[in-house]
């Protein structure tokens, strides 16, 4: 299994061939190709906070949502702060007044079992942590930067489906988005420490710099959805590097702050 890139017009959208198959729930992920966003945040940038023209994101988000087939103001927006925080999105959620960014939620995590409910989370460098559970019909969306990795925020949002909605780890299909590769992401050794104790030493490779590593989220995602129960075979992971592919992505750690952000978005149909 492997993401795949659906091109159409100028933009390009990411999708998982083992959420795909669900049948129950649409996602994408956005990618920087096409959009009406001007440089720095050139292409389709979907950050509400990021300092983008009003104007340029709600275009790119009405574009997305086209795409998609659903309204714009029918979904829900979380703004990430790096914690371990999950929205429970209910019958209390319009929706309305979400968007651009009024009300959104300071949360990591968005789970749902509402159709006509998209939940939408936004990522540059950082996995975003897509979750599916066919049983219970229930989704959620992880924002799993290095914070969120060390906080196990995927496994707690399972967690969290399992309280809400009766999800079982084991009945969970478990998608991990592009994020800054092994190849890029450079950390100190406290942070390389964190990893070690968690997820072992696989996930960390030496640096050429002395007292550096590089850490693997890609791998450590991985082992952490695996020992909270989820299979092996209902682990799809992207591969894919923000800091790498600038064609398709952006990139906070490469591009020193000044960009735009990705949209993974899961509606329940």
């Amino acid at each position: 299994m492997s993401a795949q890139i659906e091109k159409k017009g100028k933009e390009a959208y990411l999708r998982f061939s083992n959420l795909e198959k669900l049948g129950f729930l649409k996602h994408c992920v956005t990618t920087r190709a096409g959009g009406f966003s001007k440089a720095p945040f050139d292409g389709m940038n979907m950050g509400l906070f990021t300092e983008d023209s009003r104007e340029s994101v709600l275009m790119n988000h009405k574009r997305a949502a086209e795409h998609m087939g659903f309204q714009l103001s029918d979904a829900v927006f979380t703004n990430q702060v790096h914690g371990d925080g999950i929205a429970l999105i209910d019958e209390g959620f319009t929706g309305e007044g979400f968007w651009l960014g009024e009300r959104a939620l300071e949360k990591d995590a968005i789970i749902t079992r509402l159709p006509a409910r998209p939940i939408v989370a936004f990522f540059a460098d950082c996995a975003g942590v897509f979750v599916a559970d066919p049983v219970q019909k229930a989704v959620g969306i992880a924002h799993a930067g290095w914070k969120g990795t060390v906080k196990e925020i995927g496994r707690k949002t399972i967690e969290a489906m399992g309280e809400a909605f009766g999800s079982k780890a084991s009945d969970c299909h478990v998608a991990v988005g592009p994020s800054i590769g092994p190849c890029c992401f450079e950390v100190q050794e406290d942070v390389a420490r964190l990893f070690s104790q968690l997820y072992g030493e696989s996930v960390l490779h030496r640096a050429e710099k002395p007292g550096r590593w590089k850490v693997d989220l890609w791998e450590a995602n991985r082992i952490q959805l695996e020992q909270a129960g989820v299979k092996v075979e209902n682990i799809e992971v992207a591969r894919l590097c923000t800091f790498c592919r600038d064609d398709l992505f952006y990139s906070h750690r490469r591009d020193k702050g000044k960009t735009g952000r990705m949209a993974g978005i899961m509606e329940i149909i």
